[in-house]
């Protein structure tokens, strides 16, 4: 009887989780942004896990992407691109800049590196035209050029 009860109250959470709006609809951030920038790497994949949009942008256009590259999470990194559905690599914020972007300003060479791997155009430009290589060396990441 105690089973029946136990799966009983695994179904209510499950629909209780799927009913919540994982994205928070309306937040300027969603949660997924904020595990992502602080590398939490269970509630990434959590997220995930629940329908959290892998591709949702932030109020400056950034994705969970952008956010993971930019603070060096190459674990969380992985997890976003190899992720079904996976991170775009290639979405842009509001100044039209993609994660490769963030990983150059940022100095984050492993990061960087993974990108790269999967971004065959080193020349992508942001608004201003700036490609990567620009962007580490206006922020002095000589390990990023």
């Amino acid at each position: 009887h105690d089973e029946q009860g136990a799966e009983k109250g695994e179904v209510e959470e499950r629909n209780e989780v799927e009913s919540f709006d994982i994205d928070c609809q309306g937040s300027p951030v969603s949660p997924l942004h904020l595990a992502a920038a602080k590398g939490h790497n269970k509630v990434v994949r959590f997220l995930l896990q629940n329908g959290a949009d892998v591709n949702k942008h932030d109020e400056q256009g950034a994705t969970p992407l952008h956010k993971a590259v930019f603070y060096g999470h190459k674990q969380i990194l992985g997890v976003l691109l190899f992720n079904t559905p996976a991170a775009d690599i290639s979405l842009r914020d509001m100044l039209g800049a993609t994660p490769l972007h963030y990983a150059a300003h940022a100095g984050h060479v492993g990061c960087l590196t993974t990108l790269l791997a999967e971004t065959p155009d080193l020349y992508l430009t942001d608004n201003e035209g700036n490609t990567c290589l620009h962007v580490s060396s206006w922020a002095g990441n000589y390990d990023c050029i």
